[in-house]
Protein backbone atom coordinates (compact mmCIF):
# COMPACT_ATOMS: atom_id res chain seq x y z
CA UNK A 1 0.00 0.00 0.00
CA UNK A 2 1.19 3.60 -1.13
CA UNK A 3 2.00 5.84 1.72
CA UNK A 4 1.29 9.48 -0.54
CA UNK A 5 0.05 8.52 -3.74
CA UNK A 6 -2.84 6.56 -5.51
CA UNK A 7 -2.71 5.18 -8.96
CA UNK A 8 -6.17 5.34 -11.12
CA UNK A 9 -7.40 3.98 -13.80
CA UNK A 10 -8.33 6.95 -16.38
CA UNK A 11 -8.07 5.74 -19.81
CA UNK A 12 -7.75 2.33 -21.32
CA UNK A 13 -6.61 1.45 -25.02
CA UNK A 14 -6.39 -1.65 -26.63
CA UNK A 15 -2.39 -2.21 -25.57
CA UNK A 16 -1.99 0.53 -22.97
CA UNK A 17 -4.03 2.11 -20.22
CA UNK A 18 -3.14 6.10 -18.75
CA UNK A 19 -3.17 6.30 -14.39
CA UNK A 20 -3.96 9.72 -12.66
CA UNK A 21 -1.26 10.31 -10.05
CA UNK A 22 -3.26 11.32 -7.05
CA UNK A 23 -2.06 12.62 -3.50
CA UNK A 24 -3.87 10.25 -1.21
CA UNK A 25 -4.45 13.43 1.39
CA UNK A 26 -6.97 14.91 -0.84
CA UNK A 27 -7.46 12.79 -3.89
CA UNK A 28 -5.74 16.10 -6.27
CA UNK A 29 -4.56 14.81 -9.17
CA UNK A 30 -0.85 15.86 -9.50
CA UNK A 31 0.19 14.24 -12.63
CA UNK A 32 -0.22 11.03 -14.97
CA UNK A 33 1.45 7.93 -16.07
CA UNK A 34 1.11 6.97 -19.77
CA UNK A 35 2.91 4.90 -22.60
CA UNK A 36 5.55 6.85 -24.33
CA UNK A 37 6.30 5.43 -27.64
CA UNK A 38 9.63 6.87 -28.65
CA UNK A 39 10.88 4.71 -25.18
CA UNK A 40 8.54 1.77 -25.53
CA UNK A 41 7.91 1.86 -21.98
CA UNK A 42 5.55 3.67 -19.34
CA UNK A 43 6.94 7.16 -18.15
CA UNK A 44 5.12 9.65 -15.73
CA UNK A 45 4.17 13.77 -16.16
CA UNK A 46 3.73 15.45 -12.88
CA UNK A 47 1.87 18.83 -13.60
CA UNK A 48 3.85 22.21 -13.37
CA UNK A 49 4.56 23.09 -10.07
CA UNK A 50 4.13 19.92 -8.08
CA UNK A 51 6.75 19.13 -5.44
CA UNK A 52 7.82 15.61 -4.59
CA UNK A 53 10.14 14.47 -2.23
CA UNK A 54 12.29 10.71 -2.56
CA UNK A 55 9.28 8.72 -1.02
CA UNK A 56 6.72 10.01 -3.38
CA UNK A 57 8.87 9.60 -6.48
CA UNK A 58 9.96 6.02 -5.19
CA UNK A 59 6.17 5.18 -5.01
CA UNK A 60 6.10 6.31 -8.78
CA UNK A 61 9.04 4.05 -9.83
CA UNK A 62 7.49 1.13 -7.81
CA UNK A 63 4.21 1.64 -9.84
CA UNK A 64 6.18 1.95 -13.31
CA UNK A 65 8.09 -1.09 -12.36
CA UNK A 66 4.78 -2.83 -11.79
CA UNK A 67 2.90 -2.19 -14.61
CA UNK A 68 6.07 -2.55 -16.67
CA UNK A 69 6.12 -6.58 -15.82
CA UNK A 70 2.62 -6.55 -16.17
CA UNK A 71 2.77 -5.96 -19.56
CA UNK A 72 5.95 -8.03 -20.40
CA UNK A 73 4.03 -10.98 -18.60
CA UNK A 74 1.02 -10.29 -20.95
CA UNK A 75 3.30 -9.86 -23.88
CA UNK A 76 5.07 -13.32 -22.94
CA UNK A 77 1.56 -14.96 -22.94
CA UNK A 78 0.42 -13.61 -26.62
CA UNK A 79 3.57 -14.69 -27.90
CA UNK A 80 3.41 -18.76 -25.99
CA UNK A 81 -0.65 -18.55 -27.66
CA UNK A 82 0.37 -17.41 -31.23
CA UNK A 83 3.27 -20.35 -31.13
CA UNK A 84 0.80 -22.81 -29.96
CA UNK A 85 -1.43 -21.79 -33.14
CA UNK A 86 1.40 -22.02 -35.11
CA UNK A 87 2.08 -25.34 -33.67
CA UNK A 88 -0.97 -27.07 -34.62
CA UNK A 89 -0.92 -26.03 -38.21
Amino acid sequence: MNKYLMFEVTEKKPKTSVWAIKNIKDKEQIGEVFWYPGWRRYVYQLHPGVICDKSCGEEICQFLGLIMKERELRKKKVQRAENMRRRRR
